[in-house]
């Protein structure tokens, strides 16, 4: 439900989907356990997500990069 939701959010808002908005935006709030503000709740009324690629484990963990090959991943005295 929550991928669904956040699909629903990376699409451009138009008048027609603001009810689909608000009940994306009310299933993150319970199922993610995440509270969006008012504010917050306001924009994504208005604009669509900015990211669209694929989502990494490396994103949860605050790395910026998703290729973990080892040619990707360099080794700090190379």
């Amino acid at each position: 439900m929550i991928e669904l939701s956040v699909g629903i959010l990376r699409s451009e808002p138009t008048p027609e989907t603001t009810p689909l908005r608000e009940w994306a935006i009310d299933v993150i709030d319970k199922r993610a356990q995440f509270k969006f503000n008012a504010i917050q709740r306001a924009v994504l009324l208005k604009k669509e997500l900015p990211f669209k690629g694929a989502w990494s484990p490396a994103f949860s963990l605050g790395f910026g990069f998703t290729d973990f090959s080892s040619d990707a991943v360099k080794k700090p005295h190379q």
